[in-house]
C-alpha cells in the first residue's frame, strides 16, 4: 500500500470538498440574508434544523430495526 499516494488522494479530496461546500454555503447564506422569496422562513428553519442534528441521526432514518 502506497501511503504517500493515499495521503495525497485524501488531501485533494478534502480540499475539493471544503472549497465546494464553502461556495455552496456562501450562496445559500446570501440568498437567506438578502433575497425575499416565499417560504424563506420555513426553508431557513429546515436548513437550521438539519444542521443541529448529527449526520448519523439523518442516516439512521432509513434503517429498519427488527425487534
Amino acid at each position: 500500500v502506497n501511503i504517500g499516494r493515499a495521503l495525497l488522494n485524501s488531501l485533494v479530496f478534502t480540499t475539493l470538498v471544503v472549497v465546494l461546500q464553502t461556495a455552496n454555503s456562501a450562496m445559500a447564506a446570501y440568498a437567506f440574508a438578502r433575497l425575499q422569496f416565499p417560504g424563506k422562513r420555513v426553508l431557513f428553519a429546515a436548513v437550521l434544523g438539519s444542521m443541529m442534528l448529527p449526520g448519523v441521526v439523518l442516516l439512521a432514518v432509513g434503517v429498519n430495526v427488527a425487534v
